[in-house]
């Protein structure tokens, strides 16, 4: 939100004495550096995993479910602060992708519980490999 960077921006300008010239006033050297920032400031995601990342997981491994989960400042502090996210921002878009990952999640084991047909998983302590066989 440009909003919030342009807010941090200020705080960071005044917490270093740059943000107010002598007359107490925004100066106009601040203003125009939160601007550039603010014109520079990626507004798509970054795709840690690069582009198609889903795909490729739903492809290798056969994942029918696959979520990007937010990687916000405010997510982790309200988990730090035992606050779920979700529930001080009920009707955000994150709130709305943790949901639906939950219930994916019961749809998923609600399949492995209830399928006839499980994999069979075994340890090979020769080469340190587990081995899933459909």
């Amino acid at each position: 939100d440009t909003a919030q960077l342009e807010k941090a921006m200020e705080g960071a300008l005044a917490e270093k004495g740059l943000l107010e010239n002598k007359n107490g006033e925004t100066s106009d050297l601040a203003k125009d550096l939160v601007q550039v920032v603010l014109q520079n400031a990626k507004a798509e995601p970054i795709r840690i995993f690069g582009p198609g990342h889903k795909r490729r997981l739903s492809e290798q491994w056969g994942i029918d479910h696959t979520f990007s989960m937010p990687l916000m400042d405010k997510i982790a502090a309200n988990g730090d602060a035992g606050t779920p996210f979700v529930l001080e921002n009920p009707d955000s878009p994150q709130s709305k992708i943790y949901r639906d990952l939950a219930k994916s999640v019961v749809s998923e084991v609600a399949k492995a519980k209830f399928s006839s047909s499980r994999p069979d998983i075994t340890y090979d302590s020769d080469s340190h490999m587990i081995q899933v066989d459909d």
